[in-house]
């Protein structure tokens, strides 16, 4: 998959055939209109193009602060990568961009990206006061040479259809069954391992601290985990993955203000790997929740605090 930033940066590419969106989470919903968007380029002999946004218009247009992201942007970026998609091109979500008049955006897509072929999804909405539809769309089509095509909504089980707001409202709640059937994969979280205070080092269980860059966290707690570790690739390629993966453990993980030692403010996610002895800093890990161990406790001391992360690694067999 390549990777651009912004449509200015981004060179000819052939036969782009293009959707738009955040895709936080790249749901359910989003596989199908990926799958679409897939089977439309090798229709036409062309390529897939997702371009996406970051911050969530919500962030700019209503000044949120702190918004729930699904998945952080590393994250999401992996996903549209197993999702097999040729390009994705990142678009700032500026106040510019979007004080941008929906006719003046369509002319903007045929001029700078030739784009020629168009799929909307189900809530597709672009432009200022996201007054552009596929109505629009339909009316002047004709005029920029455009293809459009549309996607019916998603719908699972009893469900209207597949819903961000829902997913979330699951994540906080810790309710991994029903993320997994709304994703329609098991829940995640992605981050780079960042530096602590190596705390877990000096009881004998090292830890990774990960950097979740503000996506939804399940509640405090420790979990069994299947860890996949990646190494970043800073410039991808068409022979070369945004994320490499290197390896796969199972670990632990404790989510939380670390209690025992209070010696965080903010929430904090730490990773241990018992099977894992090297270096991790710099690499980027994907944490696969199997299920909860137990609640974040605090301790009375240091020692009995290992005797527990002892306990909680031998409970890893316990999980599938």
């Amino acid at each position: 998959m390549k990777l651009f930033d912004g449509i200015q940066t981004t060179p000819p590419l052939p036969r782009p055939v293009l959707t738009m969106g955040v895709f936080d989470g790249v749901h359910r919903g989003h596989q199908e209109l990926l799958q679409q968007l897939k089977n439309w380029a090798k229709e036409v002999q062309g390529t897939s193009v997702v371009l996406t946004f970051f911050p969530h218009p919500k962030v700019v247009l209503e000044k949120t602060k702190d918004f729930p992201y699904i998945c952080s942007l590393p994250h999401r970026l992996l996903l549209l990568e197993k999702e097999g998609v040729d390009v994705v091109i990142l678009e700032p979500f500026t106040p510019q961009f979007a004080a941008m008049e929906a006719m003046d955006f369509l002319q903007y897509l045929t001029q700078k990206l030739n784009c020629r072929h168009l799929l909307l999804g189900p809530d597709g909405r672009f432009g200022h006061q996201a007054k552009g539809n596929l109505q629009l769309l339909e009316r002047i089509a004709p005029a920029l040479s455009l293809h459009i095509r549309t996607v019916r909504p998603v719908r699972w089980q009893q469900a209207p259809k597949i819903s961000s707001t829902y997913i979330r409202e699951m994540i906080q709640a810790g309710k991994f069954s029903q993320i997994q059937e709304n994703l329609g994969r098991p829940f995640s979280l992605f981050g780079k391992v960042v530096p602590g205070d190596g705390l877990g080092k000096q009881i004998g269980f090292p830890t990774a601290n990960i950097d979740t860059e503000g996506a939804l966290l399940p509640p405090f707690g420790v979990y069994a985990l299947n860890v996949n570790i990646y190494q970043r690739n800073p410039v991808p390629s068409a022979s070369s993955a945004c994320f490499q993966p290197l390896a796969a453990y199972r670990g632990i993980a404790n989510i939380g203000v670390r209690p025992t030692t209070q010696r965080s403010s903010k929430p904090q996610v730490e990773v241990h790997i018992p099977q894992f002895h090297g270096d991790l800093y710099g690499k980027y890990l994907e944490l696969f929740f199997l299920g909860k161990i137990r609640e974040e406790k605090k301790f009375a001391s240091l020692e009995e605090l290992s005797h527990q992360i002892q306990k909680d690694c031998q409970l890893l067999a316990n999980f599938s």
